[in-house]
């Protein structure tokens, strides 16, 4: 996903702006490159991600630990 021009990132990870942290959700914005703010989302009870940018992406992350119905 990362394109041939990228803003860099801190050793793979990116900082989020606009960040917002419910219960059920996760979400914010990074900076990818200067012309690419991609959102991504995350749904803290079934554990699915979305981003949404230039290059959109969905997936969904398996559930680890004790069995709690939060997985972030």
């Amino acid at each position: 996903m990362v394109p041939p021009v990228s803003s860099g990132s801190d050793h793979g990870g990116y900082e989020l702006s606009d960040l917002s942290v419910t219960p059920d959700r996760i979400a914010g914005r990074f900076r990818l490159n200067g012309l690419n703010r991609p959102t991504v989302t995350i749904d803290r009870r079934s554990g699915r991600i979305v981003l949404d940018g230039l290059t959109k992406f969905r997936g969904a992350c398996d559930l680890v630990g004790d069995g709690d119905r939060r997985r972030f």
